[in-house]
């Protein structure tokens, strides 16, 4: 479970989960979470660095919130909110976000907040929302997930720009850690929050029947939405 990994997990179960991350993603996770994984981590970042200024596509956008609809519980309204959203608004919007951000090394606190500010300006996007934009232009931002936030801060979230700011303050001197014992200088506080995912997601195992189109879990599910009307 995430818990245990992030407690007492040696840097080689870290690297275990990490290796892994094909094989318990296509065994444990709902339909097209795999594919919509894959391309956020091994094709997005180039695609951003590619472009002058840094910035997202609608249909990135669009895409990205679908990862996150099927990583946690299914909030049709944000995929709609993300749908609706003008092309030109979701470019400037992220290129206004994405110039506070360093290519890569890591965004001081202030930048990070107003990164976000920029982000959150476009309808539907909240702080959870947010982080996965950030985390793909900048990895030493984990994404706001569920079992990352209850494996190393405890509780339940309520989703704010604190919490997130507080997350990362605990996953990106986790990646140091991990670096240092490892030798591996690919270890990001993005990383962290994946493997978090990763063992939590195997902990549970494979979906029932019903989560092929991500509206129900059998077993109790983390939110990496939230709920209701507030944006996360």
């Amino acid at each position: 479970m995430a818990s245990a990994l992030w407690s007492r997990g040696s840097a080689a179960e870290w690297s275990d989960v990490r290796a892994r991350r094909a094989s318990i993603l296509e065994s444990n996770a709902k339909q097209g979470l795999p594919e919509l994984e894959a391309w956020l981590v091994d094709e997005l970042p180039a695609a951003l660095a590619a472009r002058t200024p840094r910035h997202l596509t609608k249909e990135e956008a669009v895409k990205l919130v679908e990862w996150k609809l099927k990583r946690g519980k299914f909030r049709p309204n944000l995929l709609r909110f993300a749908q609706e959203l003008q092309p030109e608004a979701v470019a400037a919007a992220t290129a206004a976000g994405f110039a506070h951000l360093p290519a890569p090394g890591g965004a001081p606190g202030a930048a990070a907040r107003a990164a976000m500010a920029e982000l959150t300006s476009l309808k539907g996007v909240g702080p959870a929302t947010a982080t996965a934009m950030m985390a793909a232009a900048d990895p030493s931002i984990p994404y706001f997930g569920d079992e990352a936030w209850a494996a190393a801060c405890g509780g339940k979230a309520k989703y704010s720009e604190a919490e997130a700011m507080q997350l990362r303050g605990k996953l990106g001197p986790k990646a140091g850690e991990l670096r240092k014992e490892t030798g591996d200088e690919t270890w990001t506080a993005a990383e962290v929050e994946r493997c978090l995912f990763l063992a939590e997601l195997e902990a549970k195992g494979p979906p029932s029947s019903s989560q092929g189109s991500g509206k129900k879990r059998g077993a109790p599910a983390a939110s990496s939405g939230g709920g209701g009307k507030k944006k996360k």
